[in-house]
């Protein structure tokens, strides 16, 4: 593999042009004579990415897409996202991973319906803006954190006839590609491959102002050449043994690509992964990547700051699971502790905001984050941040749930729910814990204290 492939004019390239008048037969003889070399060529004259490294990288995601069907089921993937200024050309680039991609989908201005309709086809969801569409379509970010798990699915109660209520199964893990304006939180972003948009992109990039199936159509008649060959090399089987990586081959590759940075191992794993299935001899070019990924913390003294709130609250309440706080009173606390250290306060928007922080320490609007009745926010500190706060719970099992009854407590519990029950109610008649159990597992949905 050539990593520093040069701009060519289209008309030298050997995918250059293929219109639809051209035959098939013709059109694949062209396209089976490419390598990835002309790909990256062809695609320097349509997207503005800082180097070649960038546009491999961007070529693995997109070849991710159209081999999923041959990964176990319990793998764990990575996305591919933009990030730059306004006018970058963040917005063409997913564009262009829509159009090149194995069933690749677009969508904007998300609802639910869409979004659920999409992921049931097994499409591959390339998002514009997705930190904006996240607060307007809350699911989308649940969707897209659970979805690199190949088998993950979202869990959503919908009404059912009378006053039943049913659990709508999702299945969201697959391949993504998505672009933000504002930072997004380092949990997320270890999943995420991301390529950094050139800030003179409209130098360079004519998909704006030409037909973009023109440059994209040989593109993806490429991949879907090479994933044919793919599929005729490599059966379920014979890749989850190259996973299970019995003779130490790629565990060898593996230490010889991220040995430095092991934040970005699982990623690094599935790009070589992926380049073993193509034949692709681009371990110097993944390690290139991978050294250029985003790994400092940015909130590492704030989260500290609110590991000292967690521990004061546990000396007030004891050591439990959970516990919930209104949003209000934990960023007073918070701002109380940055003046008294002297540490820099949170704005409140941009990259170094209170609600990038909330997103990096776990919090997600419509699980641990929720609207109470007048506006205000309560936050539920669980397990998931706990996790991101780095705090050891090592709680003694002493459940105040009798676990000969659990089971028909829950079954109590939503009973309760779909009567029509609030939450105070159905917490007198079988405990906090059973509640908060039912919540968390998507039984029953909670909001500022009464049933969704």
């Amino acid at each position: 593999m050539n990593e520093d492939a040069q701009i060519v004019p289209l008309e030298d390239s050997p995918l250059a042009d293929i219109r639809e008048r051209e035959s098939v037969n013709d059109a694949m003889e062209r396209v089976a004579s490419a390598t990835l070399s002309d790909i990256v060529a062809l695609e320097k004259n349509l997207l503005n990415l800082d180097d070649a490294n960038d546009y491999i990288g961007m070529n693995v995601g997109v070849g991710l897409s159209y081999v999923i069907d041959l990964l176990p089921e319990t793998s764990r993937i990575f996305y591919v996202g933009f990030s730059g200024s306004k006018g970058s050309g963040k917005t063409t680039a997913t564009q262009f991973c829509t159009l090149v991609s194995c069933k690749g989908i677009k969508l904007e201005s998300i609802t639910f319906p869409a979004l659920a309709h999409a992921c049931m086809e097994k499409r591959t969801l390339c998002l514009d803006e997705f930190d904006a569409q996240s607060e307007r379509c809350p699911e989308l970010d649940a969707i897209v954190r659970q979805g690199i798990s190949l088998n993950a699915k979202y869990v959503k109660m919908i009404p059912a006839e009378g006053k039943d209520w049913d659990n709508m199964l999702v299945p969201c893990g697959g391949m993504k590609f998505l672009c933000w304006k504002n930072p997004i939180d380092e949990a997320l972003a270890q999943r995420i491959l991301t390529i950094k948009m050139s800030p003179n992109a409209t130098d360079r990039v004519i998909m704006n102002n030409e037909a973009p199936e023109r440059f994209s159509t040989p593109i993806r008649l490429w991949f879907e050449h090479e994933s044919r060959l793919v599929h005729e090399r490599w059966t379920k089987d014979t890749v989850r043994a190259l996973i299970e990586d019995a003779d130490g081959s790629l565990e060898r590759q593996l230490s010889r690509v991220a040995t430095s940075i092991p934040r970005q191992k699982q990623k690094t794993l599935w790009m070589l992964i992926v380049a073993k299935l193509y034949d692709w001899d681009i371990e110097g070019t993944i390690r290139t990547l991978i050294e250029k990924q985003p790994d400092d913390d940015l909130f590492e003294e704030h989260k500290q700051l609110a590991r000292e709130i967690v521990e004061g609250e546990f000396t007030t309440l004891g050591k439990r699971q959970s516990f919930s706080m209104p949003m209000a009173e934990f960023k007073r606390r918070l701002d109380e502790r940055c003046r008294t250290g002297n540490t820099q306060f949170l704005r409140t928007k941009g990259e170094f905001s209170f609600t990038g922080f909330r997103r990096d320490i776990g919090f997600v609007e419509g699980h641990n984050e929720n609207k109470r009745h007048g506006g205000a926010r309560e936050l539920k500190f669980d397990a998931r941040v706990f996790k991101a706060l780095e705090i050891d719970l090592e709680i003694p099992h002493q459940s105040t749930v009798d676990e000969t009854d659990t089971k028909e407590k829950i079954a109590e519990a939503v009973r309760m729910f779909k009567d029509g029950r609030t939450v105070e109610e159905i917490v007198s008649a079988v405990g906090s814990d059973i509640v908060d159990h039912c919540a968390d597992h998507g039984l029953i949905p909670v909001l500022g204290g009464r049933p969704q």
